[in-house]
């Protein structure tokens, strides 16, 4: 028996789709699995908590996104960076 979520680029799964992704041979390192324990703490979290653990987690990947920007270009000012980690975290959208 399969654990009951899998998350997919942050994107939650059916057990069936997921196994169906395995046949269409994607790459596992692209599959986290979550496990029954942290899905069920999840689910008793109200909505707010839920969000609060997701903004944190998009606020700590562009702090390390901007501190890389800015160590690879030094030249850059702010607007850029800011401008160049905006792009990257919509996936281009921005």
């Amino acid at each position: 028996m399969c654990p009951r979520i899998y998350r997919l680029s942050f994107r939650a799964v059916p057990c069936y789709e997921y196994l169906a992704m395995l046949d269409e041979e994607r790459d596992l390192r692209d599959f986290e699995i979550v496990d029954d324990q942290t899905a069920d703490i999840y689910r008793k979290m109200t909505p707010a908590g839920r969000l609060q653990i997701a903004f944190g987690l998009w606020r700590s990947a562009q702090s390390m996104l901007m501190n890389i920007l800015r160590a690879q270009h030094p030249d850059w000012g702010i607007e850029q960076i800011q401008g160049e980690a905006a792009r990257r975290m919509s996936h281009g959208a921005v």
